[in-house]
């Protein structure tokens, strides 16, 4: 076992004990940093300001993008929904779940094109090589029966990152494949006991460098599409480990590394809390340590969004 796997189960082993709820003020700011780096991905930008409105009111306020309220509550929806198959033993209904998405990020927006139904032609990707294929209907129901080959064959950020890669290559809709994609990983990741991740791209380093990451993954998808014959689960997973999906990886790996840290340590009381100086005393060892090992994974800490670390006194090692 590597040492990133051990810090994600490690992880997950505590998570297990603690209570999410989507209702929870920190979480709904959690959630609010995710809608805003999601859509900015795509180019929908928005400030603090707008986004707070959606936060403590979740309505359509004066110049704030229905495109950011729809994601938000699509969030809040699919993540609730999530935690309840989280306890259950239920296989999840993926293809119904991507087209429901698709129509809620769409709502009280006016498109040129069925929201929730599937394109019926070609389409081209922004930001991207790839040629998807003509007709998308056989290749996302081929996806979500690779969903559990992929969670059973490779460990949770290895999967989630082959899962995300078909699923942009597939390009299911003529638009809002982005968030659907990126909504619907979060929701696998919060089934299998993790929680839902922020893949930044407020900057634009930040959005290149994801979109980079997809183009290096798709050198072994793109194959696939060629001579639109369906391929067997296995053949599939092989093709798909042509592409070098190291970059992928690392990005959903960092995320999960500070969305299960955040959420561990806005469970615990204030009082619980401490600081890296006084870390530092605990476990004898220096400022400086203390903050490498935040970063390398080893130290349980967040900001909580105040630029301090704050870490949870009963995790330390």
């Amino acid at each position: 076992m590597s040492a990133e796997e051990h810090e994600l189960i490690r992880r997950k082993e505590l998570l297990k004990t603690t209570k999410i709820d989507v209702s929870n003020k920190e979480w709904l700011y959690m959630l609010g940093a995710e809608t805003r780096h999601s859509v900015a991905i795509e180019g929908i930008f928005t400030d603090e300001k707008e986004l707070k409105s959606v936060i403590e009111r979740a309505d359509s306020s004066p110049g704030i993008d229905q495109r950011v309220l729809n994601y938000f509550r699509a969030a809040q929806f699919l993540y609730d929904m999530a935690l309840q198959y989280r306890d259950s033993e239920q296989n999840p209904p993926y293809i119904l779940l991507i087209r429901t998405l698709h129509s809620q990020l769409h709502k009280n927006i006016t498109t040129h094109y069925a929201v929730g139904q599937f394109r019926k032609g070609p389409v081209q990707i922004t930001n991207a090589i790839i040629k998807p294929p003509f007709d998308p209907q056989k290749w996302i129901k081929l996806w979500a029966y690779y969903i559990d080959h992929a969670l059973e064959n490779y460990f949770i950020h290895e999967a989630i990152a082959r899962v995300h890669a078909l699923f942009e290559a597939i390009h299911p809709f003529y638009d809002g494949n982005g968030r659907v994609g990126r909504l619907i990983i979060n929701f696998i990741l919060i089934t299998n006991g993790y929680t839902n991740i922020i893949i930044k791209g407020l900057e634009k380093k930040e959005r290149d460098h994801y979109y980079k990451a997809l183009e290096n993954a798709d050198k072994g998808i793109t194959s696939l599409f060629v001579n639109d014959k369906l391929p067997s689960l296995e053949d599939l997973s092989s093709t798909i480990d042509r592409g070098n999906f190291n970059q992928l990886e690392n990005i959903i790996y960092e995320a999960m590394l500070e969305s299960t840290n955040r959420t561990l340590t806005m469970n615990e009381p204030k009082e619980e809390l401490i600081t890296v100086p006084e870390a530092a005393q605990i476990i004898n060892i220096s400022q400086t340590a203390v903050k490498k090992r935040i970063k390398t994974g080893k130290i349980i800490a967040s900001k909580l969004g105040t630029g301090t670390w704050r870490i949870p006194k009963k995790y330390l090692p």
